[in-house]
């Protein structure tokens, strides 16, 4: 099977990119206040909720996509070291 390392490099790398936009994204939840004085509505309190799920749900998708481009570097790396190793038994004639 051939592998196009360096596509699966830059395809990590592109994920990589990814995660961090989405890391440097301000908190959705940080940015929701009541109306000073009137104490904090039910829509104030729901959307709250809402923003503090979203947030979940970013720093989720982030722990993600960064295992998933840490584990595409490694994959190509083995598969660069794998190639090196099969070249050097061919080149030298040990199986």
């Amino acid at each position: 099977m051939d592998v196009d390392v360096e596509r699966v490099f830059a395809l990590a790398s592109a994920t990589a990119g990814h995660a961090l936009t989405l890391k440097n994204q301000k908190p959705l939840a940080g940015g929701t206040n009541a109306n000073k004085g009137s104490g904090t509505s039910e829509v104030t309190r729901s959307l709250a909720d809402a923003a503090k799920a979203l947030d979940r749900v970013l720093e989720y998708h982030v722990r993600r996509l960064d295992d998933l481009s840490a584990k595409a570097v490694r994959g190509g790396e083995l598969y660069q070291e794998t190639e090196a190793r099969n070249a050097e038994r061919l080149a030298t004639g040990h199986n």
